[in-house]
């Protein structure tokens, strides 16, 4: 067994609960070409290219969870693998018309080359967004990150100039060039405490100003791609993630409903007010918002910059928007952790303040709302839930859930959980500002 595979076994004996929790929750998504879902889609997406049948590819889903729970080492996942691709014809190279083009080309399917290069990209993808969010929890006392990588001949030349780099874990740089960054790299990050810095005669760098975006054609379509322009041993280098590669998985869980939200963009409007229906009753968001919600409370509120998809606005919302002449990017409207202490926290008031327990039902109160309104001054949607009489607090009677309206280009499309709190309804209501949608 190879060295590298040997530290990527026993980092999965290590931290098994996140990896095999953030690898079981990934979606299967048919693709012929693996551009066909891009970068931060594949932080929600499993695919595999070329594998167009459904059931093989949940099969090989599964299978690859049970290598995650059990330490498969990659002969074992080789030989599985080889088994269910031969019972199921997807092996060698075939002749197979691509769907998009309609053009005959000869593809290689389940060889045993492609068999390992499925087990690695998708073992060490699923180990970074695992370690990643370990690393999180821990930037209390360890707020450092450290580029590593394996010195030997196949570590691509930039990739080697990276070993030893020091950034802060908040530096933007973690948020395109979080290991891994391409096909078969084998880099990771371990965190570092002042301590260890100042053992190890360390020094912490920056990439302000150091990073900048590239225009790729990636499968014929143009892409951008970020890229880190530095000098080590005297040489200048460039780090940039493969084409495909360049997101940190861990962090951007919404970007696959950002995604879908394109794709329906020209279809019918009746089809897309039915798929837009769907997604803001996803009962699959509660339990990740319930699991943000409760990981952060248990870190005393503090934040690590984790979010994730809390509701869509129904076609409802949507329209009333648009009568408003607010047009949306899209109508994804996504929860960070930093809201937690908001909402919690001592800044509020104790009669402002919800408990751990209504502030667990957030999904439940923005999916079945009282009442909601459109902020016409800030420029908000707000979800209205009336509180039961014995969690009345100084006739504050209601819970109000603001969701930021995004209506700029140049930010992440989607749309912001502002503070959440209880409200005296008749006395906020009032205002003219707000008018009621529904």
């Amino acid at each position: 067994m190879a060295k590298s595979e040997i530290n990527l076994q026993s980092a999965f004996y290590m931290e098994p609960e996140e990896i095999v929790k953030y690898f079981e929750s990934k979606k299967c998504k048919i693709s012929f070409d693996w551009h066909e879902v891009y970068e931060d889609a594949h932080a929600k997406a499993f695919t595999v290219a070329k594998m167009t049948n459904a059931d093989l590819l949940k099969d090989t889903h599964d299978m690859l969870t049970k290598a995650i729970k059990e330490g498969w080492s990659s002969s074992h996942f080789k030989r599985e693998a080889g088994e269910l691709f031969a019972k199921k014809g997807w092996t060698g190279h075939k002749e197979v018309v691509n769907p998009k083009t309609g053009e005959t080309q000869t593809v290689e399917l389940g060889t045993p080359r492609r068999i390992k290069q499925i087990f690695n990209c998708n073992m060490r993808s699923a180990y970074a967004v695992g370690r990643y969010k370990q690393q999180l929890e821990d930037v209390d006392f360890a707020p450092y990150f450290q580029y590593q990588c394996i010195l030997d001949g196949k570590t691509r030349p930039e990739h080697k100039a990276m070993h030893g780099k020091v950034f802060r874990y908040d530096d933007e740089i973690w948020q395109s060039l979080y290991p891994p960054n391409g096909w078969n790299c084998r880099c990771f990050v371990r965190s570092l405490t002042d301590r260890q810095m100042e053992r190890k005669g360390l020094k912490c760098e920056s990439s302000d100003g150091k990073l900048k975006e590239i225009e790729t054609l990636v499968g014929g379509e143009p892409k951008t791609i970020t890229a880190y322009d530095f000098k080590a041993n005297g040489k200048s280098f460039r780090m940039s993630a493969d084409a495909g590669w360049g997101t940190n998985l861990g962090t951007k869980a919404w970007n696959l409903d950002v995604q879908a939200y394109k794709k329906i963009a020209k279809l019918p409007q009746d089809v897309q007010d039915k798929f837009i229906s769907d997604m803001a009753q996803n009962v699959h968001n509660k339990e990740n918002i319930q699991g943000l919600i409760t990981k952060t409370i248990k870190n005393n509120l503090l934040s690590r910059g984790n979010e994730d998809v809390l509701t869509w606005f129904t076609p409802e919302i949507i329209k009333a928007l648009e009568d408003n002449k607010i047009r949306l990017q899209t109508p994804v409207a996504v929860f960070e952790d930093r809201q937690v202490k908001h909402s919690l926290g001592d800044r509020k008031t104790l009669k402002q303040r919800l408990s751990e327990e209504q502030f667990l039902n957030i999904y439940d109160y923005v999916k079945n709302p009282d009442e909601v309104y459109l902020d016409t001054e800030l420029s908000a949607i707000i979800y209205v839930k009336y509180l039961p009489e014995d969690e009345i607090i100084d006739e504050r009677d209601c819970i109000k859930i603001p969701v930021q309206i995004n209506t700029n280009k140049r930010k992440r499309p989607i749309n912001y959980v502002g503070t959440t709190g209880r409200i005296n309804h008749s006395d906020t209501f009032k205002n003219k500002r707000y008018k009621r949608i529904k």
